[in-house]
């Protein structure tokens, strides 16, 4: 799902009046100074399918932004064009490109019953929304040949319902004019804000669905009055030159080829993991020699000491780090502290040509042998239950002097 907000300052909107001129859309994306009051509705579908492509093209031309990580929304100014741009991709999992629809354009309000886009508008603002309402409503320029008066919209349904107005609009998408009031609490003051937007929906196919609202940018249009002090009247301010919406679409395949390309680049971690394991399983067991030294840095021994579960060797925590090694498929894998030279041995591939029979100690538990070698080896095996990034897996008591 992506979500586009542009907002450019008003003093850099044009300073020529625009012709209105039916075929001629405006030059400008970021621009809509028409008065919707005097477009048929037809004018104003056509202006909404023309601003939908546009957006789809900005939504495009966005794609490298990452839509995972801690920062799934992307914010940037361009100060020479005086635009800001707030760009979010956000993957919804386990879920169908209708649920996410009619969260966005067909929530219900459950105290009033009403679907809607200002149910959303709502949710996002809370109590600064003040009031919202459908100035008008454009109705379907190619309507079904199979609807009947039984299914046809009343004003009150088709203000509220914009996927049932979508349905019936088919290919054309339907359009419609919003008005919402803003509450801007200051710190002595308080005061009021409105914008009046041209809303347009289309069902693009089967898995893809777009919204793209508009701001018309004049004052004439369906203006606003606030009352100010006694018996005054202005009109209330408006937010001009401000286009967002969102962009749905079903990808399910394009998320199986990203898990298989991710477990691509894991490729190397996975060799790594394999190596670990393969040497633990084949390596020969020992009991670990008696030294008050670390065998990698020379070190005198302290309190705690650790012992390399591949070499069997003693050594300082410094000279050893918890790695993760895999015995085979499907099976947890084995959380081990190994020491600095295996661990490069590993990388390396210097240890593949390192074999020796496998030893099966189930022969050796049943007839109870009490050999101090297989003894420590049926130890050491049980100690790769526990994880030994806690301090009980990790730590070895050291030798008395």
């Amino acid at each position: 799902m992506q979500w586009l907000d542009r907002w450019r300052r008003s003093s850099l909107g044009p300073r020529s009046t625009l012709s209105l001129h039916k075929q001629a859309p405006p030059s400008s994306v970021f621009c809509f100074p028409h008065d919707v009051r005097t477009l048929s509705d037809a004018d104003l579908t056509a202006h909404g399918d023309l601003l939908a492509r546009r957006f789809l093209r900005l939504c495009g031309s966005t794609k490298h932004v990452h839509h995972s990580g801690p920062r799934p929304v992307v914010a940037k100014y361009d100060k020479a064009a005086h635009l800001y741009t707030v760009h979010a991709v956000v993957e919804v999992e386990h879920s169908s490109v209708d649920e996410v629809i009619e969260l966005l354009a067909g929530d219900m309000d459950p105290s009033t019953a009403h679907h809607g886009f200002n149910v959303f508008m709502a949710r996002v603002f809370g109590a600064d929304l003040v009031a919202a309402t459908d100035v008008r409503r454009c109705a379907p320029t190619t309507p079904s040949d199979d609807d009947d008066a039984s299914d046809v919209l009343s004003d009150h349904d088709a203000a509220m319902s914009t996927l049932a107005r979508l349905e019936r609009a088919g290919l054309d998408g339907c359009a419609s004019l919003k008005q919402s009031v803003f509450a801007h609490q200051g710190l002595f003051t308080k005061r009021q804000s409105e914008w009046l937007l041209l809303d347009y929906a289309k069902q693009l196919s089967d898995t893809s669905f777009v919204r793209v609202f508009k701001s018309v940018d004049n004052n004439v249009s369906h203006p606003t009055l606030e009352r100010k002090g006694h018996k005054k009247t202005q009109v209330m301010r408006r937010h001009k030159h401000l286009l967002f919406g969102f962009y749905v679409e079903e990808k399910e395949t394009q998320m199986y080829l990203e898990r298989m390309a991710a477990s691509l680049t894991g490729m190397p971690s996975l060799l790594f993991r394999r190596r670990l394991g393969r040497r633990l399983t084949t390596r020969r067991l020992k009991i670990p020699e008696l030294t008050r030294s670390c065998a990698g840095c020379n070190a005198l021994f302290g309190l705690r000491k650790s012992v390399c579960r591949l070499c069997n060797e003693y050594y300082c925590f410094e000279c050893t780090s918890v790695q993760r090694a895999e015995t085979a498929v499907h099976v947890p894998l084995l959380e081990l502290r190994v020491c600095h030279e295996c661990v490069q041995r590993a990388k390396d591939g210097s240890d593949l040509d390192f074999t020796t029979d496998h030893v099966d100690l189930a022969p050796f538990i049943n007839s109870g042998c009490h050999d101090p070698a297989w003894l420590f080896a049926i130890s050491d095996r049980a100690m790769f239950r526990i994880s030994e990034g806690t301090s009980d897996g990790a730590s070895t008591t050291a030798w008395p002097n």
